[in-house]
């Protein structure tokens, strides 16, 4: 991830302006190794069958510019919840829309978090 200037890091991410600020926290000791630990440690978790439903309501939001996930993705994880689910589809934004549709996001999240 951090060989030939985080080449591998600039590729998966589209925010060249954000990248001054991940790169001098992620480079602390400990903070990448960590982020890098939960992919580690969870691949099994996405195929393993015996995981309990989430009991909570769950909202899912994808948009149609995702690299990382497909909406038929998204909307299986409903088969995984006992709760309410809510589900809306966003056009254009991609994997992290926080940053790239945050006028859309936010009002969506702060509708469901109310």
């Amino acid at each position: 991830v951090t060989r030939f200037n985080w080449f591998g890091f600039r590729a998966l991410t589209r925010y060249p302006e954000e990248f001054p600020h991940w790169k001098a926290s992620l480079s602390r000791p400990g903070r990448l190794t960590a982020g890098m630990n939960y992919y580690r440690a969870n691949p099994g978790l996405m195929f393993s069958r015996g995981l309990p439903a989430a009991q909570v309501p769950v909202f899912g939001i994808w948009s149609s510019g995702d690299r990382f996930l497909t909406e038929q993705q998204m909307l299986d994880s409903r088969l995984h919840v006992t709760g309410s689910w809510r589900y809306t589809r966003l056009e254009g934004g991609n994997h992290w829309l926080q940053l790239d549709a945050p006028d859309e996001l936010n009002p969506l999240l702060l509708d469901f978090l109310q």
